[in-house]
């Protein structure tokens, strides 16, 4: 049974768990789950925290949930999003891996006059709370990979643009797995953990101003930690 603790640790905890069993094969694709009265019960947990849990795992493309009928693992047609895998694992020196982190870097750079045309405060505090969780996780030594999705997520929906929102969700699990594996490395280091906790603190900060010429250069110290550790460490996907 997983222990009433923090609930971002309760979160982390019963993902890693159901993506763990998901991997391993040990829930099939079309498997349907208990509803989640059942799960908090078979947990220890509240429902609310089943629920942050659920809303993940369908961000990582490993659940989905049917109106009426319940809570389903995906079919293996949902991680095709996984394609280009196998040529960034093959080689860990290539540059497979700068190459994708580069093209979330230029479509988000792009989005930012979009973003701040729609931007609310309400966004703004959505933005804030997730910036505050990525951190919590951080601190706490936890692989808190989904918050920095969910992130992603919600900047590129902002901005309006259909198809800058397909393409992130469809490539949402290899989206993940190169941020976690390039964000472990850096948080692995004290020097450079503080320099992300202190981007993230500056992001947060910037967005709130609505200023694009404030925020790019942000975003740019970001990506530019993400791509140095990259070129340290040759990175493998794992």
């Amino acid at each position: 049974m997983i222990k009433a603790v923090k609930s971002e640790k309760v979160t982390s905890n019963i993902v890693d768990y159901i993506k763990t069993q998901f991997i391993e094969g040990k829930l099939p694709a079309g498997s349907k789950l208990p509803p989640e009265r059942k799960l908090a019960l078979e947990f220890g947990i509240s429902r609310s925290s089943v629920r942050e849990a659920i809303s993940i795992l369908k961000t990582m493309g490993i659940l989905e949930v049917r109106h009426r009928d319940g809570i389903f693992v995906c079919g293996s047609n949902t991680r095709k999003e996984n394609t280009y895998q196998t040529s960034i694992n093959s080689n860990p020196y290539s540059n497979r891996t700068i190459e994708l982190i580069e093209f979330i870097e230029l479509m988000l750079t792009a989005s930012i006059p979009l973003i701040i045309e729609r931007i609310t405060e309400d966004d703004i505090k959505t933005i804030k709370i997730t910036v505050r969780r990525i951190q919590s996780c951080i601190t706490n030594g936890m692989k808190g990979t989904w918050f920095e999705l969910e992130l992603f997520i919600l900047l590129i929906r902002l901005s309006g643009n259909i198809f800058f929102y397909q393409t992130i969700t469809n490539m949402k699990g290899l989206f993940m797995e190169v941020i976690q594996a390039v964000r472990d490395e850096i948080i692995s280091s004290p020097a450079d953990r503080k320099v992300y906790m202190s981007i993230m603190e500056e992001f947060s900060e910037t967005i709130a101003t609505k200023e694009p010429d404030r925020i790019r250069p942000v975003v740019g110290k970001y990506f530019q930690l993400l791509k140095q550790k990259v070129r340290e460490e040759g990175t493998v996907i794992k």
